[in-house]
C-alpha cells in the first residue's frame, strides 16, 4: 500500500502532464520558500531573487525531464516494449477521456491544451494564493498574465477567481469571469462555484441575477442541486417576496428534488419579512404534517423563530406565544431569539411590564438571556427616566452573570445624565473599565450631558481627558457640550479657550459652537462681545436659534438698550425664527421700566397677534 502511494507520487512528479508540472511547481515553490525563510533569518533575501531562483530551477528540471524523455524514446523497442507502448497508448486514450471529464465541473485544462511552462505554473500558484487571502487585485493581475501567456488558464484558475469575487460580494466581476470561462471553451465551473455566485446575488438582494444564473446552469453543463435552489429562495426571502420564494420551492419539488429544512426556513423568512403570519403558519404546518412520514421535514428552532417573528410583526403576540409552547412540546428548545422577538415587540409598543414579564419567563424556562434582551426593556426605562426600575434590572442582569455591553451602560448613563448625576456617571465609567466593556463616542456624548446640566466645567474637561486616554476623538457635539457647560457656568475665559481648541483638534465649529459663545457673552453681561460673536456666526453662514436670541435680548434689555433689543427681534422676524413668550416679555418689561407704556402695549398686542 505504502509502496503504491510512493510510486504514484514519483509518477506524478516525473510525468509530463499538466498536473505533473503543477505538482513540481508547487513542491519546488514550497521547498524554496522554506529554504529562503531559514536563510532570511540571518541574511535578508530580496523577493525578486527568490522568484528568479525558483523559475531557473524549474527550467533546469523541465529540461532534464525532456532530455530523459527523448532518450527513452530513442531506445529500440522489443516485443515487450511494443506491448508497453500499446498499454501507454491505451492509458493515454483513457487519460484523454478523464481530462475531458475533469474539464467539466472543476476540471483541469481541456485536452490538447499547451502544458503550462514553469513560470506559468508559478502564476497559477500566485493567483490561488492571492485569491485565498482575498487579494483580488493581485489575483486579477495574475489571471491577465496567464491569459497573455502561451498556455490558457485552467478551469481551476477561473473557478478560484470566480469564487473569490463571489465571496467578496463582487457579483459583476464574478459574472464577468464566468462569461469568460464559457467563451474560452475550456470546460464548465462546478456547482459549488455557481452556488457561491448565486448566494452573492442573494446577499445583495439581486433576485433577477440569482434566478438568471440558476437558469443558466444547465447550459453551462452544471447540474442544479439543492444548494442552488436554496440560494435563489434565500434571495426571495431577503426582499420579502413570499410568492416568488414559494414558486421556486414548488419548482424544485416538480423537478424531483425534495426541499430541505433550509429550503422551508427560507420561505418562512420571506413570510416573516413580509409580516404574513397566516402563510408562515401554513408552511410550518406543511413541514410538521407532510404528505407522508418519509418526506416530512422536522422544523428546527430557526423555522419556529421565523414564524414567531411573522406573528409578532403582525401583532399576534398570542400566536407567537403558542408557537413557543408548540416547539417545546415537540422537543425543540426555544432560543434567545424565540423570546426576544416577543420582548422587542412589546417593548417597542410601550408595554414595558409585558416585556419584562417575558424576560422573566425566558429565564425561568432555562434560556440564558443576553445583554440585547435586557436592553430592550432597559431602553424603555431609560426613555421614561425611571432610575429605580432601570437600576433594579441592571443589577438583575449582573446577578445572572450576564456581562453588560456598551449599550447597557449607555442607557444607564442617559438616565444619570438627565438627572445631572455626575457621581453616578463616574461610577458607571469606572465599572465599564473594570469589566473591560469598551466605551464609544455615544458613551461620552451621553455622559457629558450630566456635566452640562450641573454646570460642571471641570468635570466636562476631565471627561475629555478620559476620552483621550482611551484614544477616542471628541466630535463637535461633545465640544459644543463643553462650551454649553462653560456658558451655563458663565465662564467666558474657558469658553473662548475651548473654542480655540476646536481648530487645534481639526474640528470645524458649527452653529451650536457660535451660539454657545453668544450665550456665554450675553449671560456675563458683555453685550458688545455677544454682538461680535453673533456677527462672526452670521459671517460663517450660520443662523442663531430662538434660544440664543432670547438670551441675547434678555441681556440687552438689562442694559436698557431697548432699540438694540427691538433690532434683534426684527432680525428674528426676517429670518422666520420663532419668538418665544419670554423674549416678548423682556421687551415689554424693558419699555415699561423706562416709562414707555405705549410701546410696551404695542409689543403686547404683537405678542397676542402671534398667538402667544
Amino acid at each position: 500500500m505504502a509502496s503504491a502511494v510512493v510510486n504514484s507520487c514519483i509518477e506524478l512528479l516525473t510525468g509530463t502532464g499538466n498536473m505533473s508540472s503543477l505538482a513540481r511547481t508547487g513542491l519546488l515553490a514550497a521547498l524554496a520558500s522554506s529554504t529562503f525563510s531559514v536563510v532570511g533569518m540571518r541574511l535578508p533575501v530580496p523577493a525578486a531573487f527568490e522568484e528568479l531562483t525558483i523559475v531557473a530551477c524549474l527550467f533546469l528540471m523541465e529540461l532534464g525531464l525532456q532530455s530523459q524523455k527523448k532518450a527513452s524514446q530513442a531506445r529500440p523497442r522489443g516485443a515487450g516494449a511494443k506491448k508497453a507502448s500499446q498499454a501507454v497508448a491505451g492509458s493515454a486514450r483513457k487519460g484523454s477521456a478523464a481530462d475531458a471529464s475533469a474539464s467539466q465541473p472543476g476540471g483541469a485544462n481541456a485536452a490538447g491544451a499547451v502544458p503550462p511552462s514553469p513560470s506559468e505554473g508559478l502564476l497559477a500558484s500566485k493567483l490561488q494564493a492571492a485569491a485565498r487571502v482575498g487579494d483580488l487585485t493581485t489575483a486579477e493581475a495574475m489571471m491577465e498574465k496567464l491569459l497573455a501567456s502561451s498556455s490558457k488558464p485552467s478551469v481551476i484558475s477561473y473557478g478560484v477567481l470566480i469564487s473569490a469575487h463571489a465571496r467578496a460580494g463582487n457579483v459583476a466581476a464574478a459574472g464577468r469571469w464566468l462569461d469568460a470561462l464559457e467563451e474560452s471553451g475550456l470546460g464548465s465551473p462546478n456547482a459549488i462555484c455557481m452556488n457561491m455566485v448565486i448566494s452573492a446575488c442573494a446577499k445583495q438582494g439581486d433576485i433577477e441575477k440569482a434566478e438568471a444564473w440558476l437558469e443558466k446552469m444547465p447550459r453551462l453543463g452544471v447540474e442544479k442541486d439543492i444548494m442552488s435552489y436554496n440560494a435563489v429562495i434565500d434571495a426571495c426571502a431577503r426582499i420579502g417576496d413570499v410568492k416568488r420564494a414559494e414558486g421556486w420551492l414548488k419548482k424544485m419539488q416538480e423537478e424531483g428534488m425534495p426541499p430541505s429544512v433550509v429550503s422551508y426556513s427560507s420561505v418562512l423568512h420571506a413570510c416573516a419579512k413580509a409580516g404574513d403570519a397566516t402563510r408562515a403558519e401554513a408552511w410550518l404546518e406543511t413541514m410538521l404534517n407532510g404528505v407522508s412520514a418519509d418526506n416530512a421535514t422536522e422544523p428546527n428552532a430557526i423555522c419556529y423563530n421565523a414564524v414567531i417573528h411573522a406573528c409578532c410583526k403582525a401583532g399576534l403576540i398570542d400566536r407567537a406565544a403558542h408557537w413557543i409552547e408548540e416547539m417545546t412540546k415537540r422537543g425543540v428548545q426555544p432560543t434567545v431569539n424565540s423570546y426576544s422577538t416577543i420582548i422587542d415587540k412589546l417593548a417597542k409598543g410601550g408595554d414595558t411590564q409585558g416585556a419584562e414579564a417575558w424576560l422573566a419567563r425566558m429565564v425561568d424556562a432555562g434560556v440564558e438571556a443576553d445583554a440585547v434582551s435586557y436592553n430592550m426593556v432597559l431602553g424603555n426605562h431609560a426613555k421614561s427616566g425611571d432610575i429605580e426600575k432601570a437600576t433594579a434590572l441592571f443589577e438583575q442582569l449582573s446577578a445572572r452573570r450576564v456581562v453588560p455591553n456598551t449599550v447597557c451602560f449607555n442607557l444607564m448613563l442617559s438616565i444619570h445624565a438627565r438627572q445631572g448625576d455626575t457621581s453616578s456617571i463616574w461610577r458607571r465609567l469606572r465599572e465599564m473599565r473594570r469589566l473591560a466593556v469598551p466605551a464609544d463616542i455615544v458613551t461620552y456624548s451621553t455622559a457629558v450631558k450630566a456635566f452640562v446640566k450641573s454646570s460642571d466645567v471641570a468635570g466636562a474637561e476631565m471627561l475629555l481627558q478620559e476620552m483621550n486616554a482611551r484614544s477616542l476623538q471628541p466630535d463637535i457635539f461633545i465640544f459644543n457640550a463643553v462650551l454649553a457647560t462653560c456658558a451655563r457656568a458663565r465662564d467666558l475665559e474657558r469658553a473662548e479657550r475651548w473654542f480655540c481648541r476646536l481648530s487645534e483638534e481639526g474640528v470645524d465649529a458649527d452653529a451650536g459652537s457660535f451660539g454657545a459663545m453668544v450665550d456665554v457673552c450675553a449671560l456675563v453681561g458683555d453685550v458688545s462681545r455677544a454682538e461680535q460673536w453673533l456677527q462672526r456666526m452670521e459671517s460663517h453662514g450660520f443662523r442663531a436659534n430662538a434660544t440664543t436670541y432670547s438670551i441675547l435680548v434678555q441681556a440687552v434689555t438689562k442694559t436698557g438698550d431697548v432699540a438694540f433689543a427691538e433690532r434683534l427681534i426684527a432680525k428674528m422676524q426676517a429670518a422666520e425664527i420663532e419668538i418665544t413668550s419670554s423674549t416678548y416679555n423682556c421687551l415689554i418689561s424693558a419699555n415699561a421700566k423706562r416709562g414707555d407704556i405705549e410701546q410696551a402695549e404695542q409689543w403686547l398686542v404683537r405678542m397676542k397677534a402671534a398667538g402667544i
